[in-house]
């Protein structure tokens, strides 16, 4: 699998050092489940899309960077403008086999602006709190676990030994396929059963026999359901269609895949993190 990295040039320019508001930075795990030795099969799409996500992560971080470095070179010292520390993004790491983890690590940061669309929120004229909306630099670890669908619990269970900082399951977001959803439909659940994914149950499973909360989201990502005559199993262990790899690349146009699933993601990102811990920062 190929590393997608920024010039060096590119990754100076878009580092500032500063920014206009504070700085909260998390570590979250994105599992793709799915058959590692079918990597382009309908079950496993939930493991295709990361490359893209990765591939995606690294031009956000780029574009809300240097949007933040206009913003401070525009500042002037009488303005009296708060500013807070910036961290440089981490070196992106393409994904490798770790055996420790049984299966294949990745990671990217990317920065990410809880800032609402102009026009959503109004405040008086210098009152504007900064501590509400901070950036949210996000360390994304991607795993694809070298097991089966039906036991890729035990690999993420192989995965987390390796981050013991992550937050079990808050911190964990599962990526996985769904035939009660036609292809290019994304959604989350954020709790719930297995919904007869064998997957989703076999990461479950392990996150109950460890004492943890067995309630974990996910990503479902449409394929619909077989034709008539064909049977299931069939069906999810045959090649997506070129068309469908191709949505699944897809990051910039509101109608691929990749960016239904990257904005999804983020949405969840954003939603499990406290904001309140960057005022107690």
């Amino acid at each position: 699998m190929q590393a997608h990295t920024l010039p060096q040039i590119a990754r100076e320019l878009c580092c500032s050092g500063t920014a206009p508001r504070p700085v909260l930075r998390r570590t979250v795990m994105l599992a793709g489940l799915g058959n590692y030795i079918h990597p382009t099969t309908r079950h496993s799409i939930g493991q295709f899309v990361l490359a893209p996500l990765i591939a995606r992560a690294e031009v956000h971080d780029r574009n809300v960077r240097a949007h933040i470095a206009s913003i401070m070179a525009r500042r002037r010292p009488e303005d009296g403008l708060p500013s807070f520390p910036l961290p440089d993004p981490a070196e992106p790491q393409p994904f490798r086999m770790v055996r420790a983890a049984k299966g294949w690590l990745a990671r990217v940061t990317t920065l990410v602006d809880t800032m609402p669309n102009k026009g959503m929120v109004q405040y008086p004229k210098g009152a504007f709190p900064p501590q509400r909306f901070p950036l949210v630099m996000l360390d994304m670890i991607f795993y694809i676990p070298k097991a089966l669908m039906n036991v890729n619990g035990g690999g993420l269970a192989a995965a987390m030994t390796q981050y013991p900082t992550l937050d079990i399951p808050r911190d964990v977001l599962l990526l996985h396929d769904e035939m009660e959803r036609a292809f290019g439909k994304v959604s989350i659940k954020w709790d719930g059963s297995a919904a007869g994914h064998n997957g989703v149950r076999s990461v479950q499973n392990m996150l109950k026999s460890r004492g943890l909360e067995e309630s974990v989201a996910r990503v479902r990502l449409g394929i619909g359901r077989p034709p008539d005559g064909e049977s299931v199993s069939s069906y999810v262990l045959e090649s997506m269609p070129d068309a469908w790899l191709d949505a699944c690349m897809r990051m910039h146009e509101d109608d691929g895949v990749g960016r239904r699933t990257w904005d999804t993601v983020v949405a969840w990102c954003l939603e499990t993190t406290p904001r309140e811990a960057v005022a107690a920062r």
